[in-house]
């Protein structure tokens, strides 16, 4: 069986909350908030999202943060469509 970390976040469009696995990162079973998660471990992050509670679809768009300075903060924009860089 593989390693991954959680990443627990919230349904943009019906609250739900959805835990997402990553396997990018140490992979050492971790879990997080979408807020809080390491850069590493967001990059795993992005295939579409479903919700199980309202059959929607979504993606999570990470920017690193321009007023961060580098340090690994980012901005989360989530879409209803996908549309890769």
């Amino acid at each position: 069986m593989g390693c991954f970390d959680s990443v627990f976040h919230a349904c943009p469009w019906c609250g739900m909350r959805i835990e997402s696995q990553s396997k990018t990162g140490e992979c050492m079973l971790a879990i997080y908030d979408v807020n809080t998660a390491p850069k590493d471990v967001m990059w795993g992050l992005t295939d579409p999202q479903d919700c199980e509670e309202c059959g929607e679809q979504y993606f999570f768009d990470f920017e690193i943060c321009p007023t961060c300075n580098g340090k690994g903060s980012w901005n989360l924009r989530i879409e209803r469509e996908y549309s890769p860089r």
